[in-house]
């Protein structure tokens, strides 16, 4: 069977026993789900919670990575349904892992990023995927260059009160001695004219 994932934008996973769903594009790169967010260090064993999709979905989807003392599993047996990594087989045991065997799954591989970070749906409801990824980065940027724009603008107006300011001060002093009294205002000062002999 042939999987074309580009094209695939179904997988629709649920946490029945709780917990939410995550896709995390970096950090754990982990998959499945958990009642923690799991995306900076991973999911703790307690956390962990089973999951499962719709029937239709069978095998629409790639298998996640495990660690070394599990295997990936995707089971259906008529309505009930079970994905993830587990010690012993959750498709002998009514598509149920035991909390015990239950190991995190993660993301390694191109057709993992592609298969599970495409859908849009996975950015729904706080679960992390490369589209909050993208938004992040889109909004550091738009912010950082309105922040650049404000700074720049108010040096803009602070060079150009200055050189009013200096053109003022230059028309003043022409024809004799600029004072200027403790409250910041100039005025000229005129010697006193002479009398004779005085």
């Amino acid at each position: 069977m042939s999987l074309q994932l580009s094209k695939r934008h179904v997988f629709s996973p649920s946490c029945s026993s709780g917990g939410e769903w995550y896709a995390c594009s970096s950090g754990s790169k982990f998959l499945g789900c958990c009642t923690t967010n799991p995306c900076a260090s991973g999911c703790a064993q307690g956390n962990l919670r089973n999951v499962t999709f719709l029937p239709s979905e069978y095998g629409t989807f790639p298998d996640a990575s495990c660690g070394g003392s599990s295997d990936f599993f995707s089971c259906l047996s008529g309505d009930k349904t079970f994905w993830g990594c587990c010690k012993s087989d959750p498709c002998a045991n009514n598509q149920t892992c035991p909390a015990g065997d239950l190991v995190p799954a993660f993301m390694e591989r191109p057709e993992q990023y592609s298969g599970y970070l495409s859908d849009p749906s996975t950015a729904d409801h706080g679960h992390r995927s490369e589209t909050q990824d993208t938004g992040t980065i889109i909004g550091g940027a738009v912010g950082g260059g309105l922040g650049l724009a404000i700074v720049i603008a108010a040096l803009l107006l602070l060079l150009c009160h200055r050189n009013k300011q200096n053109r003022q001060h230059e028309d003043s002093t022409e024809g004799g001695h600029t004072c200027f009294s403790p409250v910041g205002e100039s005025y000229q000062y005129q010697a006193p004219a002479q009398v004779n002999g005085e």
